[in-house]
Parts: structure tokens; sequence; C-alpha cells
């Protein structure tokens, strides 16, 4: 007993229903009541008092407004996922037979964004060979669990420091480097710092650092 929905432009086909369908009518907002644009927003509905099966429906508009008719009677589970927002669960949809269900306004939240930030060293470090010094960094969003650490001379790498350091934690990170003895001496050092798994992710230092 799955639904058959009538969504925009779309239709998302499944078993005939065996009662008269019912309608859902809704609103996607931000914290502040504006509306959200539709555009790519995918919409799931299962059906949770029978085996789960899962139907979605997509839409491609700039109106926040949502109708998904042609809807099997019984309780669903919602799930509303639009570009740039965390998804949104809503549990214990009633449908009912030939009846129109109006939804409260559904906030979604901004997904955060992801980032790396070198703190230190950031320009204008003075760091002796043999001893050891911290790196450190802050992160937003969700970079991975990893990073790798570069030392750049000149603009170019001069050496990988580490592969595969721990992002740290509640988006701040370190990692302690013993700087070699036999670093070659120089004022045009920098540190990058790049997500293991998506390497768009990577901040340099803002500027030089000294090694002596």
């Amino acid at each position: 007993m799955l639904a058959n929905f009538v969504f925009d432009d779309f239709e998302c086909r499944a078993n005939p229903p065996d009662q008269s369908p019912g309608m859902l009518l809704m609103r996607l907002v931000d914290a502040n009541r504006n509306g959200i644009s539709t555009k790519g927003l995918r919409v799931s509905l299962d059906l949770t008092d029978v085996c789960p099966g899962i139907n979605e429906c997509f839409r491609n508009t700039a109106e926040s407004n949502v109708t998904i008719t042609n809807i099997t009677p019984g309780i669903y589970a919602l799930t509303v996922t639009v570009p740039g927002f965390s998804p949104k669960t809503v549990g214990s949809v009633e449908i009912k037979s030939a009846l129109t269900t109006v939804l409260p306004e559904i906030v979604l939240s901004p997904v955060p964004s992801t980032s790396v930030t070198i703190v230190s060293p950031n320009g204008g470090e003075s760091w002796r060979r043999g001893t050891t010094q911290t790196i450190r960094w802050t992160y937003t969003g969700n970079p991975g669990s990893r990073v790798k650490i570069e030392l750049l001379k000149g603009g170019a790498i001069s050496r990988v420091i580490n592969l595969r350091a721990p992002i740290g934690f509640a988006g701040r990170g370190s990692y302690r480097w013993p700087i070699p003895t036999t670093q070659a001496l120089g004022s045009d050092y920098r540190i990058r710092i790049t997500s293991a798994t998506n390497n768009s992710i990577t901040d340099d230092s803002n500027a030089n650092f000294t090694i002596r």
C-alpha cells in the first residue's frame, strides 16, 4: 500500500491506492521564517505502518510552498532535503482519506560551511631547527577526521609533515612538529593544511615565517 504522488511537473508512481487519496501541504522557511526556495528539493515519504518503502519526489522552483497530491492514507515519516540546508525529518505525519493535511511551517537550518584555517604559523614567526613547534588550526563544518600538513618553501612543497594528522576536537586542532636539524634555512616558509578526504578544503599560512 504505497503512495502515488503528483509533485509539480514530476510524478512518482507506486502501487495504486486502495483508499481515496489525501493531500499534503507545507511551507519551507528558514530560522527567520523567510520562505526557502524549493529549487533542488527532495521529499521522501516513508509509510511507517507497513513494510518501509521510500517514495521520493523532486522540485525545481523558487516557491517555498509544496503540494503533494494522491497520497495513500497512512502514517508517514516525512524527510525534506534542500541543497544548502540540513535534511529535516518530521515523523508521524498522518494522511487521511480524501482530506488535506496542512503541516506547520518546516524550519530548515543551513548546512554549516566547511573550512580549515591556519592559526600558527601564520606569518612572522621564527622557528629554530632542532626544536619542536606546534602547528595550530581551526575548522568549521565537517572537513573529515584527518588533515594533511605540508611545509612550503617559496610556494613549492618542501616536505609533507604528516599525511593524516587528526583533525582535532571542537573546532580546533594542533600538531607538534619536531623540525629536522637538516631543514634548510630560510625566511620564505609557509604551512599548508588540507582535508585528507577533500582537497578543496585547504588553507595556507597568510604570510611567510622563518626557519633558522
